[in-house]
């Protein structure tokens, strides 16, 4: 159970150039591309995006960054926000998380989560009444096979990522197209700061994703990077799956 509010415009905007991989997957016409308008509104840019594709008959109206905030009625919003925000559009979902309540001694020392002690009350009432709002909450990390099988079959599925945005650029800046051999290391005393991503599907060892922070409607980022990506401390692994049928998972 994570947040994410990356500044508008430093996503990992050089993952396409730097990670260069397959043609996109079949399903990227149904996806739209939506930027984000602030920085704090990334995940409401992904929201816009999945609902394009999985319910399109929502009115404009009700994707607006003010009908939206209305939604998740916070812009310290966090992947349960989310949540609730995309069941109120009809869209089935599963959360996937390693933390189902917030515990402040846990992001202490972050300074991306400074007012955590504010979300504490609003993100802990949310996660007690998921269950009732129809929203089911796993509480496990979402394995890399499993997520790759989502988001590359035949059916419209997707998912909202929660990444350290700070990993994506260092494995830009640090390996550039000997991305393919990437392996992860960590990065001395980086800070986190949390961005959410659309990935909408696979081709090995590519994930295809929509990054409301960069300029490109596709970018490509291989699976090693995604993977320490969200899994970074930070993150809580929040993913958010979306689709038609999920009675699978």
């Amino acid at each position: 159970m994570g947040s994410g509010s990356d500044v508008a415009g430093s996503g990992a905007d050089g993952a396409e150039d730097d990670a260069c991989g397959p043609a996109p997957a079949s399903q990227v016409p149904l996806v739209p591309f939506v930027q984000q308008e602030e920085n704090w509104d990334c995940g409401l840019a992904c929201v816009k995006m999945a609902t394009g594709a999985l319910r399109p008959e929502v009115e404009a109206s009700k994707l607006t960054n003010a009908a939206l905030e209305q939604l998740v009625q916070t812009r310290s919003v966090w992947t349960i926000d989310l949540a609730f925000a995309i069941r109120e559009l009809g869209i089935p979902l599963v959360m996937y998380t390693t933390s189902t309540r917030v515990d402040t001694r846990e992001y202490s020392g972050m300074d991306f989560y400074k007012e955590v002690e504010s979300d504490q009350a609003r993100v802990n009432a949310r996660f007690e009444r998921a269950a009732e709002a129809g929203i089911r909450v796993d509480e496990r990390p979402l394995p890399r096979a499993e997520l790759q099988s989502i988001v590359s079959a035949n059916a419209l599925q997707m998912a909202i990522v929660l990444v350290d945005v700070t990993v994506l650029r260092n494995a830009e800046r640090s390996y550039g197209r000997k991305v393919l051999d990437f392996v992860v290391s960590a990065v001395a005393g980086h800070q986190f700061a949390g961005h959410y991503l659309l990935v909408i599907g696979y081709i090995a060892p590519f994930y295809e994703v929509r990054d409301p922070a960069s300029s490109r409607p596709s970018t490509m980022v291989h699976e090693d990077v995604l993977e320490r990506a969200r899994s970074a401390p930070g993150t809580d692994d929040d993913i958010l799956v979306l689709g038609e049928d999920l009675s699978h998972l």
